[in-house]
């Protein structure tokens, strides 16, 4: 019988070693690393969802789009309700462009995390290529509501109200911000 702990400490180790490579990106033995012990995971635990998204992750940073959807699709099937497996899939997709994908993938993401800033602000920036600026507003105007101190949100919402010619609520989403993290402006 196969001891699911040790894929939890391979899971774990190569979310240490992504995380490394990320701070150093010339070294990719680091992401090899990570890549091994992702895939040791699930050679010990098949059913080990989270490793089917960080293993996803690390080949959609070298490129291999095709294998890391494989695997995003994989961990949502094994978890429909997985917030991580839709909102990376979601990133994936709005990395190839394919905006209107990639809005599905952020809203099941967050039928499954109500609280997911980051799904409400990538979500944001799918509808802005899809120029829907309006649903891009309260997509971003969610994030920080849930967040208020995330600027490139708040940053976010200024620039859809004032495309959308809300000059008054574009300037009080600027004032609110100065008064919350001034040292960012």
């Amino acid at each position: 019988e196969l001891d699911n702990r040790n894929a939890t400490v391979h899971n774990t180790l190569g979310i240490l070693a992504a995380r490394q490579a990320a701070e150093q990106p010339s070294d990719e033995s680091l992401r090899d690393l990570a890549i091994k012990h992702f895939q040791e995971t699930l050679r010990l635990d098949p059913l080990h969802s989270s490793a089917y998204v960080n293993l996803g992750k690390e080949l959609a940073r070298r490129g291999d789009t095709e294998r890391a959807m494989a695997l995003y699709r994989r961990a949502v099937r094994l978890r429909p309700d997985f917030p991580e497996g839709h909102f990376n899939m979601g990133n994936l997709l709005a990395s190839l462009g394919n905006h209107d994908e990639a809005v599905k993938s952020y809203k099941l993401a967050l039928r499954a995390r109500h609280d997911y800033v980051e799904a409400y602000f990538n979500q944001g920036i799918s509808e802005a290529e899809r120029q829907d600026l309006k649903t891009a507003a309260l997509c971003f105007f969610k994030a920080v509501e849930l967040r208020p101190t995330f600027t490139r949100a708040r940053d976010a919402l200024a620039t859809s109200l004032m495309q959308q010619g809300a000059y008054r609520e574009c300037l009080i989403t600027l004032q609110q911000g100065l008064k919350i993290t001034p040292q960012h402006w």
